[in-house]
C-alpha cells in the first residue's frame, strides 16, 4: 500500500512539472518521502523511494537548483549500490 502511494505521488508530481509547477511538485514529493522515512515505513535508503528521488531531482533542474538536484542523484546512486 505505502508503495502505491509514493507511486501516485510522483504521478502526481509529474503532471504539475508538465504544468511547469516545479516548486509544488517538489514540495509535495519531498512532504510524502519524508513522512514515510519519519513512519519508518522505509529507510532513506529504499529501492522504492528512487521514482521520488527522480522527480525531486527534476524538479529542482526545473526550478534552476542545479547543485541540490544533484544531490537527489547522488542519494539515488547510492540506493541502487548499496542494494
Amino acid at each position: 500500500m505505502q508503495k502505491e502511494e509514493i507511486g501516485n505521488a510522483v504521478l502526481i508530481a509529474r503532471r504539475y512539472m508538465i504544468n511547469e509547477d516545479y516548486e509544488r511538485a517538489n514540495r509535495e514529493t519531498y512532504d510524502l518521502m519524508l513522512k514515510q522515512i519519519q513512519m519508518k515505513v522505509f529507510a532513506e535508503n529504499a529501492l522504492e523511494l528512487l521514482p521520488a528521488y527522480f522527480i525531486l531531482a527534476e524538479a529542482n533542474i526545473g526550478m534552476g537548483r542545479t547543485k541540490k538536484a544533484e544531490e537527489f542523484l547522488i542519494a539515488a546512486k547510492w540506493n541502487l549500490l548499496k542494494a
